[in-house]
């Protein structure tokens, strides 16, 4: 028997209920922990048995801890009740993978199966298990965070170990892949299975009780991991120390710590002496520590340090000397080049490369007013014989080009702001044989050379205003690329990524891809809009353009996947361009009300406006632009669509020109576009131009049925009027500066009846040769144009010509009104 799903508001209760349940058991063992820490017997004071000082300093911080979780969990508590009415979350990173997929649904899983499950772990596995019971079910959980954790506890002994034990996790359903990126088939984020969740806590819960945790501290008597900085992923997950070091220095006592993480805590400005001491220490992270100044020399004495991250700690000087003595150093984030200071002797990565023999991963960041850093520094990376992964971030001006030679081992380089114009400046593919995976984000890069035989085969540009590489230019330089991902390089907006600024070799064709079909609702006839949105999945279309946002429309594209061209309605467009809190307004209503689970693609401001209207048209945008921006939704494209006369010369395609009356208008909204890296929509139609014009085209030219060239434009030859119209298009834009701006095809399509050539066996095959043709590009930019097809019903209640009512696609009982395929 099939169980209804309950309310998400009264499953969030229940959760919550559970937690104050267990949060009143941990205060009662609190006030346990406290009693028993007063029956212990004194030392007297004249002892000298450091094991039991250090058995009380031990005891002492599982108290702390204990005390200070619970209260944070209390608070917490609080937290998550006071927003389980908040529907709707903004974007939580700075910088988004857009390459990151929507997380698997969670498979069905009992609570009888999960138990049956775990009594078939291995003791070690189940130790594994066990940690996941601490977060909350479906937080995203780095897996790195976990595997070191079980290092720390010494659950696994290494960290290929402890990835063998989460696959076996993983495989078993236990755990849910989360933030599956694109272009990386492993798993580097998880979710705990909420049934898998629930049985943890009880077994936890069923334990816990003043015999067990006696035997816990009696037996252990040290701590081994402390995660006292934050572990979400979030960079708003706040955490200060407050008053003075003396928690750290209660840490600090456990000499047997193998993890230690501060991540993100504010406030801690030096790292005690102390630190020397942990002798034991595998793992330490110092990640955003922003208010961290300098590192102990006694750093060196952590002989047994595999992983140290120092990223984003900004006000770190320099590093010490004694860093270069860490030889099981397998990673390294967020070594400083150089030092500020005039008499210093800091770190080198010579002596990286001399003593750190294991060293695999290194973060570097170079630049900042170094004065103590040879010019050729960099040059010492060559030396790192087993670095696998390079990361290298830039700040300030370099004083020569910053050539790197890289370690043959070399797989994969990320440069961060780099320096320099050209990437030849930096690497060359004749000594980077073994790079795989390049990612180049911010800088002043403006060229990717002219050299080929790369061997990359995944490519990440990101923030690259100043980048300028032609799509078929790019695979003739990397004939191995499998992936790009490409976000906010305005110049680059002719490569045919997808809404995530993705590209990927394996994904559906780009024919499928770079189709939609427009979605009127001019009629009393038309199907009810979630059987609308079914037609649209089951013939496989990817793209709907709607001309007003219909929330009823936009409900039943909830989680379908399908991408949306949203267009403003026309006659707000005077309130848009004058007042930006209507256009904000608008967006919360419409856009996020709805996001992300609607996959918006484009916001269309202005549908074929008439001259008399265009002066709206650019503010309108602007502050549709600035609203969306403001919520973390800039990568929603904003756009308009431009009528079939905004041209006044287009024959031949090179000769193509704004008319006088548009051009006043369309130059700064196109040079607009090419600032925030949109595309200029257009309505494309042969059809008419083909009509009003019979004596001079062939049908054949306008239904992309020509045999061979029709119109040769200098080195461009022309087959089909469609690409002779975009082209001529194209041309327009180059004359006033948006040579980089691309067009989106925001409506076309052919009469099934109603007028001359208006026929359903024309109509046939211009669409299905135009779904077939728009894949290949044009002659003048040979790249996948986003094509939308107008219009998917034949609309009974359009006014004008008998033709306006017979463009649909399919008749208003959901059969097509002639047969076309999409895949």
């Amino acid at each position: 028997m099939s169980v209804p799903d309950e309310n998400p508001i009264a499953v969030e209760r229940k959760i919550f209920s559970a937690v104050d349940r267990i949060l009143v058991n941990i205060k009662v063992l609190i006030g346990d922990i406290g009693s028993n820490l007063k029956k212990l017997p004194k030392q007297s004071d004249h002892s000298c048995n450091t094991g039991d000082d250090e058995f009380d300093d031990a005891v002492a911080l599982r108290h702390i801890e204990v005390n200070i979780h619970a209260e944070q969990l209390g608070a917490g508590v609080n937290r998550f009740q006071d927003s389980i009415g908040t529907k709707h979350h903004a974007e939580e990173e700075s910088m988004p993978s857009l390459a990151e997929q929507e997380d698997e649904p969670a498979r069905p899983m009992s609570g009888l199966h999960v138990r049956r499950l775990l009594d078939t772990l291995d003791g070690q596995l189940m130790q594994c298990l066990l940690c996941l019971a601490i977060f909350p079910p479906g937080e995203a959980i780095k897996k790195r965070l976990l595997i070191h954790w079980w290092l720390g506890e010494g659950i696994v002994q290494s960290a290929d170990a402890g990835k063998e034990r989460f696959n076996e996790l993983f495989d078993r359903g236990l755990v849910q892949p989360a933030l599956r990126r694109g272009h990386c088939r492993r798993t580097h984020y998880f979710r705990v299975h909420p049934v898998v969740h629930n049985q943890l806590v009880e077994s936890l819960v069923f334990n816990l009780d003043m015999e067990y945790v006696k035997i816990h501290i009696a037996k252990s008597r040290i701590t081994r991991v402390v995660q006292l900085g934050r572990w979400k992923r979030s960079r708003k997950h706040h955490i200060e120390l407050v008053g003075d070091n003396d928690l750290l220095k209660k840490v600090l006592a456990c000499k047997n710590l193998r993890y230690l993480s501060l991540r993100g805590i504010s406030l801690i400005e030096s790292i005690p002496e102390a630190i020397g001491t942990l002798a034991e220490l595998l793992v330490l992270d110092l990640r955003a520590c922003h208010n961290l100044e300098k590192l102990p020399g006694s750093i060196g004495s952590l002989l047994k340090l595999e992983y140290l991250d120092l990223s984003e700690c900004f006000l770190l000087e320099e590093m010490p000397k004694e860093i270069g003595e860490l030889s099981k150093l397998q990673v390294l984030k967020g070594f400083l080049v150089g030092s500020s200071r005039k008499k210093s002797s800091p770190c080198r990565l010579a002596d990286l490369a001399t003593k750190a023999q294991n060293l695999r991963k290194l973060n570097i960041t170079t630049g900042r007013q170094s004065l103590v850093c040879d010019e050729d520094e960099l040059c010492q990376l060559a030396k790192c014989q087993h670095l696998e992964s390079l990361t290298i971030t830039w700040i300030g001006e370099a004083s020569t080009e910053p050539y790197l030679p890289l370690p043959s081992s070399l797989t994969k380089l990320d440069l961060r702001r780099a320096p320099t114009a050209s990437l030849l400046n930096i690497i060359h593919p004749s000594t980077s044989v073994s790079l795989k995976r390049l990612y180049i984000r911010g800088g002043k890069l403006r060229t990717l050379g002219q050299d080929g035989g790369w061997n990359v085969e995944t490519l990440r540009a990101r923030c690259l205003n100043d980048l300028e590489c032609e799509w078929s230019e790019l695979h003739g330089l990397f004939r191995e690329l499998r992936f790009v991902e490409m976000w906010r390089c305005a110049r680059l907006s002719f490569w045919p990524c997808d809404g995530r600024g993705v590209w990927d070799k394996g994904s559906p064709s780009l024919a499928r891809r770079s189709i939609g079909v427009c979605y009127g609702v001019k009629g009393n006839n038309l199907p009810p809009w979630h059987e609308v949105v079914q037609l649209y999945a089951s013939n496989n279309i990817p793209a709907m353009r709607i001309f007003y946002p219909h929330h009823d429309v936009l409900e039943a594209l909830r989680g379908t996947g399908i991408g949306i061209s949203l267009d403003v309605e026309g006659q707000f467009l005077p309130s848009f361009a004058s007042e930006p809190s209507v256009a904000a307004a608008w967006v919360k209503t419409n856009v996020q009300a709805f996001y992300p689970a609607v996959s918006f693609k484009f916001i269309t401001v202005g549908n074929q406006v008439a001259l008399r209207e265009m002066r709206y048209i650019l503010p309108a945008m602007q502050n549709i632009y600035a609203a969306l921006s403001a919520v973390g939704l800039d990568h929603i494209k904003v756009s308009t669509s431009v009528r079939r006369d905004v041209l006044g010369l287009s024959y031949p395609p090179s000769a193509g020109a704004f008319s006088s009356a548009m051009e006043q208008y369309m130059a700064p909204i196109v040079q607009f576009l090419a600032k925030i890296g949109a595309p200029l929509l257009a309505s494309v139609f042969p059809y008419f131009t083909y009509v009003h014009n019979q004596e001079g085209i062939d049908i054949d030219y306008a239904l992309f049925t020509s045999p061979g060239t029709v119109v040769q434009d200098g080195e461009h030859s022309y087959q089909n009027l469609f690409d002779a119209i975009v082209d001529a298009l194209y041309s327009a834009m180059e004359k006033v500066g948006g040579s980089t701006v691309r067009i989106v095809v925001s409506d076309s399509g052919w009469p099934s009846a109603g007028a001359p050539a208006a026929t359903k066996d024309n109509a046939r095959a211009y669409v299905q040769n135009l779904i077939n043709h728009v894949s290949k590009g044009t002659p003048k930019r040979p790249v996948p144009i986003e094509t939308y097809i107008f219009a998917m019903f034949n609309e009974n209640e359009k006014t004008g010509d008998e033709i306006e009512r017979n463009f649909g696609l399919f008749e208003p009982d959901k059969s097509p009104v002639y047969p076309i395929t999409f895949s």
